[in-house]
Protein backbone atom coordinates (compact mmCIF):
# COMPACT_ATOMS: atom_id res chain seq x y z
CA UNK A 1 0.00 0.00 0.00
CA UNK A 2 2.70 2.63 0.68
CA UNK A 3 5.03 1.33 -2.57
CA UNK A 4 1.10 2.66 -4.35
CA UNK A 5 1.13 5.81 -2.88
CA UNK A 6 4.83 7.17 -3.09
CA UNK A 7 4.21 5.72 -7.17
CA UNK A 8 1.32 8.13 -7.10
CA UNK A 9 2.67 10.89 -5.55
CA UNK A 10 5.98 10.54 -8.09
CA UNK A 11 3.48 10.18 -10.83
CA UNK A 12 2.04 13.30 -10.12
CA UNK A 13 5.62 15.50 -9.38
CA UNK A 14 7.06 14.08 -12.46
CA UNK A 15 3.83 15.25 -14.39
CA UNK A 16 4.06 18.42 -13.13
CA UNK A 17 7.95 18.92 -14.37
CA UNK A 18 7.35 17.29 -17.82
CA UNK A 19 4.38 19.87 -18.34
CA UNK A 20 5.27 23.10 -16.08
CA UNK A 21 3.29 25.41 -18.26
CA UNK A 22 0.00 23.61 -16.63
CA UNK A 23 -1.64 25.74 -14.20
CA UNK A 24 -4.84 24.45 -12.33
CA UNK A 25 -6.56 28.04 -12.67
CA UNK A 26 -6.17 27.49 -16.42
CA UNK A 27 -8.81 24.22 -16.11
CA UNK A 28 -10.98 25.78 -14.30
CA UNK A 29 -14.44 23.16 -14.69
CA UNK A 30 -16.94 24.98 -12.42
CA UNK A 31 -16.69 27.54 -9.53
CA UNK A 32 -19.30 27.87 -6.44
CA UNK A 33 -20.96 31.50 -6.90
CA UNK A 34 -22.39 31.13 -3.42
CA UNK A 35 -23.39 29.05 -0.19
CA UNK A 36 -26.24 29.04 1.27
CA UNK A 37 -27.14 26.68 4.37
CA UNK A 38 -25.57 22.81 2.81
CA UNK A 39 -26.61 24.50 -0.51
CA UNK A 40 -24.06 25.65 -2.78
CA UNK A 41 -25.10 28.18 -6.34
CA UNK A 42 -22.54 26.87 -9.03
CA UNK A 43 -22.00 28.97 -12.32
CA UNK A 44 -22.94 26.29 -14.54
CA UNK A 45 -26.13 26.58 -12.80
CA UNK A 46 -26.76 30.02 -13.41
CA UNK A 47 -25.61 29.12 -17.24
CA UNK A 48 -28.22 26.66 -17.50
CA UNK A 49 -30.74 28.70 -16.08
CA UNK A 50 -29.81 31.18 -18.49
CA UNK A 51 -29.69 29.02 -21.15
CA UNK A 52 -33.60 27.71 -20.62
CA UNK A 53 -34.51 31.39 -20.34
CA UNK A 54 -33.28 31.89 -23.81
CA UNK A 55 -35.21 29.00 -24.86
CA UNK A 56 -38.42 30.83 -23.58
CA UNK A 57 -37.34 33.63 -25.62
CA UNK A 58 -37.09 36.32 -22.11
CA UNK A 59 -34.12 38.28 -22.08
CA UNK A 60 -33.92 40.82 -19.50
CA UNK A 61 -31.00 43.76 -18.60
CA UNK A 62 -28.64 41.63 -15.98
CA UNK A 63 -30.64 38.52 -16.41
CA UNK A 64 -27.86 36.26 -14.99
CA UNK A 65 -27.80 38.97 -11.89
CA UNK A 66 -31.31 37.90 -11.77
CA UNK A 67 -30.85 34.24 -11.79
CA UNK A 68 -28.72 34.55 -8.92
CA UNK A 69 -31.20 36.08 -6.90
CA UNK A 70 -33.67 34.01 -7.40
CA UNK A 71 -30.88 30.58 -7.03
CA UNK A 72 -30.58 32.56 -3.57
CA UNK A 73 -34.13 33.11 -2.08
CA UNK A 74 -34.71 29.41 -3.25
CA UNK A 75 -31.26 27.91 -1.41
CA UNK A 76 -33.01 29.91 1.63
CA UNK A 77 -36.64 28.02 1.14
CA UNK A 78 -34.49 24.40 0.01
CA UNK A 79 -32.76 24.97 3.08
CA UNK A 80 -35.78 25.64 5.67
CA UNK A 81 -37.64 22.86 3.86
CA UNK A 82 -34.87 20.53 4.65
CA UNK A 83 -35.29 21.54 8.25
CA UNK A 84 -38.72 21.14 8.26
CA UNK A 85 -38.44 17.59 6.16
CA UNK A 86 -40.61 18.71 3.35
CA UNK A 87 -40.28 15.80 0.69
CA UNK A 88 -42.11 15.76 -2.89
CA UNK A 89 -42.34 12.00 -5.03
CA UNK A 90 -40.51 10.71 -7.63
CA UNK A 91 -43.99 10.30 -9.97
CA UNK A 92 -44.50 14.06 -9.41
CA UNK A 93 -41.32 15.47 -10.27
CA UNK A 94 -40.95 13.00 -13.62
CA UNK A 95 -44.23 14.71 -14.36
CA UNK A 96 -43.18 17.88 -13.74
CA UNK A 97 -40.25 17.29 -16.14
CA UNK A 98 -41.76 15.80 -19.09
CA UNK A 99 -44.41 18.72 -18.89
CA UNK A 100 -40.95 21.20 -19.10
CA UNK A 101 -39.42 19.23 -21.59
CA UNK A 102 -42.58 19.00 -23.68
CA UNK A 103 -42.52 23.12 -23.15
CA UNK A 104 -39.36 23.39 -24.33
CA UNK A 105 -39.91 21.06 -27.07
CA UNK A 106 -43.08 23.00 -28.49
CA UNK A 107 -41.02 26.45 -28.48
CA UNK A 108 -37.79 25.63 -29.87
CA UNK A 109 -39.40 23.21 -32.84
CA UNK A 110 -37.99 19.68 -32.12
CA UNK A 111 -36.55 16.97 -29.46
CA UNK A 112 -33.57 17.52 -32.07
CA UNK A 113 -33.21 21.06 -31.87
CA UNK A 114 -33.35 20.66 -28.28
CA UNK A 115 -30.92 18.82 -27.97
CA UNK A 116 -28.77 20.90 -30.27
CA UNK A 117 -29.80 24.21 -28.38
CA UNK A 118 -28.33 22.10 -24.78
CA UNK A 119 -25.85 20.26 -26.84
CA UNK A 120 -26.76 17.46 -24.98
CA UNK A 121 -29.03 14.25 -25.53
CA UNK A 122 -32.60 14.47 -23.83
CA UNK A 123 -31.93 11.83 -21.18
CA UNK A 124 -28.71 14.56 -20.43
CA UNK A 125 -31.14 17.06 -20.10
CA UNK A 126 -33.15 15.35 -18.14
CA UNK A 127 -30.75 14.14 -15.57
CA UNK A 128 -29.72 18.22 -15.44
CA UNK A 129 -33.37 19.37 -14.94
CA UNK A 130 -34.38 16.72 -12.54
CA UNK A 131 -32.95 17.95 -9.52
CA UNK A 132 -33.48 21.47 -10.24
CA UNK A 133 -37.46 20.61 -10.94
CA UNK A 134 -37.69 18.65 -7.15
CA UNK A 135 -35.96 21.69 -5.94
CA UNK A 136 -38.79 24.26 -7.26
CA UNK A 137 -41.25 21.78 -6.23
CA UNK A 138 -39.63 21.69 -2.70
CA UNK A 139 -39.83 25.30 -2.35
CA UNK A 140 -43.35 25.92 -3.43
Amino acid sequence: MNRIVKRVIYSVILLFHLFPGVNAQEYIIDRVVAVVGDFTILQSDIEQQYLQYRAQGQSVPDMKCLILKEFLEEKLLLNQAKIDSIEVSESNVELQLDQRLKYFINQIGSQEELEAYFNKTILQIKDDFREMIRDQMLTK
